[in-house]
Parts: structure tokens; C-alpha cells; sequence
């Protein structure tokens, strides 16, 4: 269901999976928030339970794709992050979560909240005895994004 009320966007990219999908619920619940969800498959069970919610829209689209970036950042004041490590591996999760990152800022988005592990220490320093290769990506991105420029 897509809403047309003044309320500020928040844009949901990684999918329709277990976590973005708790996520959707939570704020959806809320009415505080105009939901754009981009998945890759709009028709998937989990993502057309999630598009049913109030305030929510899908829209079909790939989160490793820039133009299907750049059109779901129109109108987004917010983003919430979580991209898949399992299927695009690590260095490719680094690269698009920079990537991401870099698009959403030329469009506009005031807040970002990307989806990490917490043993990123504030000085940079990884433990290899908690290493997750399928998110070491994402923790390694939000410490780039940390980072003074």
C-alpha cells in the first residue's frame, strides 16, 4: 500500500529478508514513515506480505545496480542498509556499500543507517577471533563511513 501523506521517506535496500522485513513491520506500525522497499522480486511471498503493510511500497529493483539507485533514492530523506554478503561476497559488498553510500549522498538523503557488525572498534581494529567473512564487508564499510574526511 503506498501512502501520499507528508510523511519523510525512508527507503529499505538489501530485500524483503528476515531482518529488513522486521524492520518494515516495526516502522510500519509506527505511521510515522512513507516505506519504500526495493526488492529484486516485488511478487516474492515475503515481499508481497511486506507490501501490504500501511505505508508501504515496493518497488522492483536491484540494490547493486546504480540506476535502479538513483531512482529509488528520489524523494528519500532516509535509507536503511543491509546488503546480502552470501550473495555477492566480500569485496563486492565493500565496493557497493561505498557505492551506495556515494549515490545516496548526490540524491540528497539526509540519514543513513547501515546494517553492521558491532566488533568494528572506533580505532579500526578488527578481532580475527569474531570473523564472519559473509559481513566482514559490511563492518568494514561502516568504518570507512566513520572515518573523517
Amino acid at each position: 500500500m503506498s501512502s501520499t501523506s507528508a510523511k519523510p521517506t525512508l527507503l529499505v535496500l538489501g530485500g524483503a529478508g528476515a531482518q529488513n522485513g522486521t524492520v518494515i513491520k516495526v516502522l510500519s506500525g509506527t505511521g510515522n514513515w512513507s516505506i519504500k522497499l526495493l526488492s529484486r522480486s516485488t511478487t516474492s511471498s515475503h515481499a508481497a506480505e511486506l507490501g501490504e503493510l500501511p505505508d508501504v511500497q515496493l518497488i522492483e529493483g536491484n540494490c547493486y545496480d546504480e540506476e535502479d539507485l538513483v531512482s529509488a533514492f528520489k524523494g528519500t530523506e532516509l535509507c536503511y542498509i543491509n546488503t546480502n554478503g552470501f550473495a555477492v561476497g566480500e569485496k563486492n559488498e565493500i565496493y557497493w556499500g561505498i557505492r551506495i553510500y556515494e549515490i545516496a549522498r548526490w540524491a540528497g538523503v539526509k540519514h543513513l543507517i547501515y546494517s553492521s557488525l558491532p566488533y568494528v572498534s572506533m580505532n579500526g581494529n578488527f578481532d580475527p577471533k569474531y570473523r564472519v567473512p559473509f559481513v566482514d564487508g559490511k563492518a568494514k564499510v561502516a568504518r570507512k563511513l566513520l572515518l573523517p574526511i
